[in-house]
């Protein structure tokens, strides 16, 4: 049975992007091999798997960091506390995760910034791949964020954004998608990429 954790990575990785291949020789997720059709075969291989609890092996390799600060430092300021910054593995997260809540006259928003090294590959070209099959899956209005690929939802509201061709971003609450819009373009994205830069 799926865990909630891996059903919400699953929700946000299809929405970014990791490695080239396992450093360690291990095969990643019941079987789980790059393609050029598949940019996370470790959430594909484990969308069909009824291989229960704990993260899966990595795609790059344990040893691969993440820059946690710098993704912190990309958000704008004004969120209700500090980021919450997780690493892979702390409470079931296959990824390393920084998380930003924001509360305005907008509304009321929750910022998520995945570093899916470990579970997509990270190829050139990988964000924008990742917004089609977005879209694909539910539609949006694609635009561009700091030269990032976007996509702009409403109904629930979001905004979906690939950075580096290694991050997503996702920008989620209760208010209108212009607002979300405007939420996510006060992110520092050439920051944001520096971070989020290929292996």
């Amino acid at each position: 049975m799926r865990s909630a954790a891996l059903s919400g990575l699953l929700c946000t990785a299809l929405v970014g992007c990791g490695g080239t291949g396992d450093a360690t020789g291990e095969t990643p997720a019941n079987g789980a091999t790059p393609s050029e059709d598949d940019p996370c075969p470790v959430l594909t291989a484990a969308a069909g798997s009824d291989r229960g609890g704990g993260v899966a092996p990595s795609l790059v390799g344990e040893g691969t960091s993440s820059d946690l600060d710098g993704i912190a430092a990309s958000l704008p300021s004004g969120s209700a506390g500090a980021p919450t910054v997780m690493r892979r593995g702390q409470a079931g997260h296959w990824s390393p995760v920084v998380n930003a809540s924001y509360t305005s006259d907008t509304g009321r928003w929750l910022v998520t910034v995945d570093d899916l090294v470990h579970v997509c590959t990270c190829r050139e070209g990988m964000g924008e791949q990742l917004r089609q099959r977005a879209q694909s899956q539910r539609a949006g209005e694609a635009r561009t964020l700091g030269g990032a690929p976007a996509l702009v939802r409403a109904g629930p509201t979001e905004v979906l954004a690939w950075v580096g061709d290694r991050c997503s971003v996702r920008v989620a609450g209760e208010g209108t998608p212009e607002a979300a819009w405007a939420l996510a373009e006060s992110i520092d994205v050439v920051r944001l990429a520096a971070a989020c830069s290929r292996p």
